[in-house]
């Protein structure tokens, strides 16, 4: 990370949209947002569970994001500066090819985001569950 951790905690409380900024300190660190989760947590006394709409806006401002780079490689956006062939010179077999390589590859990003999500969620669960057995372990000792 190029930022000290005290930097990381001082620009994430100062910042009016905390999921935007989750994604803006991942950006400029090199790193994931779960990563800068991770020092806010350490270093900054957030707790983890206190995180998680933060966290979800930036997941879901990413997601936006993306969605906006695979609807760019699709076509439906194209940028001024790419030049295309011309569509009637393009045999028909290429193209359904070309869309039915899309779609594919569109369904398994897809279904890779949802895996992703899914395992969040266990995640989440599996820290719940630590933090309840810490709990009792601080309790009983």
């Amino acid at each position: 990370m190029d930022m000290s951790n005290d930097e990381i905690v001082v620009r994430y409380r100062q910042a009016k949209e905390k999921g935007k900024q989750l994604n803006i300190l991942a950006d400029l660190n090199a790193c994931s947002v779960d990563d800068i989760v991770n020092v806010l947590v350490e270093h900054g006394g957030y707790k983890l569970d206190r995180l998680s709409r933060s966290r979800g806006k930036a997941k879901l401002l990413k997601k936006e994001e993306s969605n906006k780079i695979v609807e760019n490689l699709t076509g439906k956006l194209k940028p001024e500066s790419v030049k295309h062939p011309e569509p009637e010179k393009i045999p028909a077999a290429i193209k359904r090819a070309i869309e039915a390589g899309y779609r594919e590859l569109i369904d398994e990003i897809n279904a890779r985001k949802e895996r992703i999500e899914e395992l969040e969620m266990e995640i989440a669960e599996f820290e719940k569950e630590i933090d309840v057995i810490k709990d009792w372990e601080v309790e009983h000792t």
